[in-house]
């Protein structure tokens, strides 16, 4: 039986301004943000590090205030590595996250299992429990549904019908499963994202590989509360039919009832990839998409913030290495695009009321990579880095084309489904009062 170890710590935070800034913090290893979310004095940011922790790859989780402050740190891991991938609030003001753990398996075994764990609002741990079977098997996205049930997306290579396949997942508010269901052809399979709509069917989007080949597709499916499956298909945009990447990363659940889907179409070369955005309704049908070509690098989505009072939404893509924002309106056409000179890969982006946008992802370092914060203005633009040479961190308007995308759909092969009994992980708490020291971004 896994023991989790929750330390209480994490390396530091280099602020430039106390208000729009550019900050780092981790320690001597790899220090990873895949997840935020905004509270109402700060956010809440997850990841993994191998700086900090138990052994191997630990979660860290750290609550940081508007000004790029870490009010506290912890991690929580096991003997091997352990990730999260999503986070969300849920009703009773706690937070549930989840991943995958290695920790779980026996040592020495290569495989892992999907983890959800849930924390207090000082970071906690209340409970965390493993799915899965012999196989990997993943979670990437959570929700909380409307009657306080959980809802994981991901993958499973334990079940279905190819190599691996996308899963959903449902428990109760204690992590108590109710069912987990893998859904996909003879190719590969993973649901990236999710929402529930206000009928409580579940619709995911993700991206489906063909093996052989390694061409991939963006696919979305709906299933009911259940998750007894209503529809499922693949959409290709006719200006990319040649191209070998089309994937799909995040969903949203639009105020008029509608999807928006976000991600990459094209290859991964220069001036061959940009991010799109697919409108859909609830029957799978496309109503309109759209892809942005910025400048000439190859770009991508990784995800979309929706904005209030029907503004329109911001899109955190990526230019080559480079972070970039696109403030977007709701009929799909962009009104600005920045990038920031800063090598900068993954994570998310936030709208903080009354101050702007943060940008929270990780330095594109091969082995000693930090997280890293991007605070911008409600404008998109971004101070310099002044310990960094000149230009780094400069905010950089791009130009956008906006090209409309005719997207066919076709229908995949049906689920495969399967009920696995979850496992309890056992938990132990420790704190540490020793400071830990300052690691300098180079």
């Amino acid at each position: 039986m896994k023991k989790l170890i929750t330390l209480l710590a994490f390396g530091f935070c280099l602020n430039i301004n106390a208000q729009n800034y550019i900050s780092y913090f981790g320690g001597s290893g790899n220090d990873v943000s895949t997840c935020s979310i905004v509270l109402t004095n700060g956010l809440l940011v997850a990841g993994s590090t191998t700086s900090f922790g138990a052994q191997a790859k630990d979660v860290y989780i750290s609550k940081i205030d508007f000004s790029g402050n870490i009010l506290w740190s912890k991690m929580i891991g096991g003997f091997d590595d352990d990730e999260i991938y999503s986070i969300v609030k849920t009703s009773d003001k706690n937070y549930v996250l989840t991943g995958y753990t290695k920790s779980s398996t026996p040592a020495g075994m290569d495989n892992y299992n999907a983890l959800i764990m849930k924390i207090d609002s000082s970071g906690n741990l209340l409970w965390a429990k493993v799915y899965g079977g012999m196989n990997p098997d993943c979670g990437l996205s959570v929700i909380e549904a409307k009657n306080k049930d959980i809802i994981v997306s991901g993958f499973t290579s334990s079940i279905g019908a190819g190599s691996s396949d996308m899963l959903l997942m449902r428990t109760d508010s204690t992590g108590n499963l109710k069912w987990f269901k893998s859904y996909g052809g003879t190719d590969s399979e993973a649901g990236n994202s999710l929402v529930e709509l206000d009928n409580g069917d579940i619709a995911c989007v993700g991206t489906t590989i063909v093996t052989s080949t390694g061409t991939s597709n963006i696919v979305c499916i709906k299933t009911d509360s259940t998750g007894q499956l209503k529809w499922q298909n693949k959409y290709n945009p006719s200006a990319y039919n040649s191209v070998l990447k089309r994937t799909g990363v995040q969903i949203l659940y639009l105020p008029d009832k509608n999807l928006l889907l976000t991600g990459k179409v094209g290859n991964d070369f220069v001036g061959a990839a940009a991010p799109y955005l697919l409108k859909l309704d609830t029957a799978g049908a496309v109503l309109w998409g759209y892809s942005y070509t910025i400048n000439s690098g190859s770009c991508g989505a990784y995800n979309i913030y929706e904005m209030p009072s029907s503004i329109g939404y911001i899109m955190y893509a990526y230019m080559g290495s480079e972070p970039v924002l696109l403030e977007i309106n709701t009929a799909g056409y962009s009104s600005w695009c920045y990038n920031y000179t800063i090598s900068s890969k993954g994570g998310s982006v936030n709208f903080i009321p009354n101050i702007g946008f943060e940008i929270i992802g990780s330095t594109n370092l091969p082995s000693d990579s930090s997280v890293i914060l991007i605070q911008t203005n409600i404008n998109g633009t971004a101070p310099c880095d002044m310990n960094q040479p000149a230009g780094y961190g400069n905010t950089n308007a791009l130009s956008t084309t906006v090209s409309a995308l005719t997207f066919s759909s076709s229908s995949l092969s049906n689920q495969g489904a399967v009920v696995f009994t979850d496992t309890s992980v056992n938990s132990v708490s420790t704190s540490i009062c020793t400071n830990v020291s300052i690691e300098d971004y180079n």
